[in-house]
Order: C-alpha cells, then sequence, then structure tokens
C-alpha cells in the first residue's frame, strides 16, 4: 500500500485528517458482508471516473478524491 494523499474535509470546522492509500493486486472474492460499508462495490475503469463523478454516481469526498489522483499514480 502507499499514501496517495491526505486531505480535511471539514476545514476550520473540525480536525479530522483523512488519508488516501492506493493499494494495487486487488482480487474480487465475493459480495460484500457489511452493509454498512459501502453503497455499491463495483469494478470499473479509470477512464469512466469523470463522467461518474459529473454524472452524481460518486459524491464522497474521500472518493472522488481517491478516484480523481489513482491515474497519476497509476502511469
Amino acid at each position: 500500500m502507499e499514501r496517495m494523499l491526505a486531505f480535511q474535509p471539514m476545514v476550520s470546522t473540525i480536525d479530522a485528517e483523512n488519508i488516501i492509500y492506493l493499494a494495487r493486486g486487488a482480487e474480487y472474492v465475493g459480495e460484500p458482508t457489511d452493509i454498512n460499508e459501502a453503497e455499491k462495490v463495483a469494478w470499473f475503469d479509470l477512464g469512466d471516473v469523470v463522467p461518474m463523478i459529473e454524472r452524481g454516481e460518486v459524491v464522497g469526498s474521500s472518493s472522488v478524491g481517491g478516484l480523481l489522483a489513482a491515474p497519476s499514480r497509476l502511469g
């Protein structure tokens, strides 16, 4: 795992640094078992990220930041 970026989602309100890591070699092993962890888990091409964000399909600040930063780390 490699530290990709850190950000403060609520600047001037609360000190809550979020750190996003890039993990390589992910492997699909089955459906999620914790219903509170994610609304949806899916594989998609990084080229689809910006249109997905623009359509409002990805709205969480951590997800948006991580997905936008990932291509620069993956070359």
